[in-house]
């Protein structure tokens, strides 16, 4: 039986592989291989004056791929004036922050062994909110937005005439 549990993880391994990585091996539109491709939810401004939030699945020389609600979305590179990566929320650093409180927490009595006054539930939330807050800190001075693409200026059609 232990080697069929082995074999049958492995297997998982792979499939999850798989399906993780197949969809940047993939070719992107028509214009040759993707330049960009960024993980999470992007914001695309659009020439037309409306922005798109959605996952960005790459961008090429003449083609943005979407995925926006469980449908992909091709936008040509020609409509586009700006993708920007927005920054995380800073409560994302909060929760890294306080998971690794719990984990820590999770991991054993600590202190509680030794001393029976011990107070283990107010040690953790101690632990959680002071983690949670240094990591709401970092998040906040690190992260930021940045910008994928921004589209060249267009040539002005208006022509200037020569004064009289």
């Amino acid at each position: 039986m232990r080697g069929a549990d082995a074999i049958v993880r492995l297997g998982a391994v792979v499939v999850v592989l798989a399906i993780a990585t197949s969809a940047r091996a993939q070719p992107c539109g028509t214009g040759g291989p993707p330049f960009a491709t960024v993980p999470g939810v992007v914001k695309v401004t659009l020439r037309a004056g409306g922005t798109l939030k959605a996952t960005l699945v790459c961008v090429d020389a003449n083609m943005v791929i979407l995925l926006d609600a469980a449908r992909i979305r091709q936008v040509p590179l020609a409509d586009v004036v700006r993708i920007v990566k927005p920054r995380d929320s800073v409560l994302s650093g909060f929760a890294i922050g306080a998971g690794l409180a719990l984990l820590i927490a999770a991991g054993g009595p600590g202190e509680a062994r030794y001393n029976p006054d011990y107070d283990h539930g107010k040690a953790t939330l101690q632990a959680v909110l002071t983690l949670g807050t240094i990591g709401a800190a970092v998040d906040a001075l690190h992260g930021s937005s940045w910008t994928i693409y921004t589209a060249p200026p267009r040539a002005s059609t208006a022509r200037v005439s020569a004064g009289a």
